[in-house]
């Protein structure tokens, strides 16, 4: 990294978590024993291996276009901090669907489209779109709420559209309630819940080593890919390898983390990275963008809306290939 001591503190912070990652897994397979699914770590150089590096004649056409169904009346934040990451994380056009007010996200994220309900429905939800096609990616959840007609609208969204799509937050909620809706997921879905929300779809574990293997039996039965946030952010693929975080902090322990991840995740969905590499770059980089921040703000400084709008510090590491 550049010669500069808060880089230099943050490879240093990468590498002890790195070593811890190997460690904790290490522990569970002494104290457990083997851990029946295949597992690697995401550390620094294999982002970087994934990451496409811009072609020069790209333009936002050839960037993606991504839909976001997020916020509602009551948490209309959760929309803006996943719009704000969305489009500093490399998105050629992002549309958000809003039922609400959409002052606070037009002023706040100036680059964002925004179409309202009436537009796809004419009874304010989201049920039938006409034009899916042109989005290269969506992403559902943050804030949205589980109102009777958002679940219903869900519904309709999960059996007609066999797209990318990003699952987060409420829509995650409407899911563990309704085994129509489970049994609808395909392998274009990325799921991103934190532990609660897992423990809804795949009932409760003793430890995080069954938790482990719940999680990655869950992305091989539904053949789904699943972000299980926490302190090792693990993504599981249907293929049933897991993929280990190695960048992050307990800072990052605040509401509206999971959106602004939503946000990255869906950009470089749209972008065109496969599934997997999308969840583990954007995993790694929302993790890496809190560390660089704790160096200015400390943990307990920390704030979501601190990593949607620094989540480039993280890129201009990442794009430097010389680290």
């Amino acid at each position: 990294m550049k010669n500069n001591a808060t880089y230099q503190d943050v490879e240093n912070k990468l590498s002890k978590r790195a070593e811890n990652a190997e460690k904790r897994m290490s522990d569970f397979v002494k104290e457990y024993g083997n851990f029946p699914f295949s597992y690697e770590f995401t550390t620094i150089k294999e982002v970087q291996r994934m990451l496409p590096i811009a072609d020069t004649f790209s333009h936002k056409g050839t960037n993606g276009h991504g839909l976001l169904i997020a916020g509602s009346n009551e948490m209309r934040g959760a929309a803006i901090l996943a719009a704000k990451a969305a489009v500093r994380s490399g998105i050629g056009l992002l549309s958000c669907y809003a039922d609400y007010d959409t002052t606070a996200l037009n002023t706040d994220v100036p680059e964002a489209l925004t179409v309202h309900a009436s537009v796809f429905h004419p009874s304010h939800h989201f049920v039938s779109f006409n034009d899916l096609e042109k989005y290269n990616a969506l992403a559902i959840g943050p804030g949205l709420s589980t109102s009777a007609e958002k679940k219903k609208s869900l519904r309709r969204l999960l059996k007609d559209y066999k797209g990318k799509i990003i699952l987060d937050a409420d829509a995650l909620n409407m899911i563990s309630e309704d085994d129509y809706l489970l049994s609808m997921l395909h392998n274009n879905c990325i799921l991103t819940p934190h532990v609660k929300e897992f423990e809804r779809l795949a009932g409760k574990s003793v430890n995080d080593f069954e938790r482990l293997i719940n999680l990655t039996k869950f992305a091989v039965d539904y053949k789904v890919y699943v972000a299980l946030k926490g302190a090792y952010t693990t993504v599981a693929t249907p293929e049933g390898k897991c993929y280990v975080n190695t960048s992050g902090n307990a800072g990052m322990a605040k509401g509206g983390m999971g959106d602004v991840l939503t946000g990255v995740m869906l950009a470089l969905v749209a972008n065109g990275l496969q599934l997997s590499d999308a969840a583990r770059v954007a995993v790694f980089a929302h993790g890496l963008a809190a560390d660089l921040l704790v160096e200015e703000t400390g943990e307990r400084g920390l704030c979501a809306g601190m990593v949607a709008e620094g989540i480039c510090k993280a890129w201009k590491i990442l794009e430097n290939t010389a680290l």
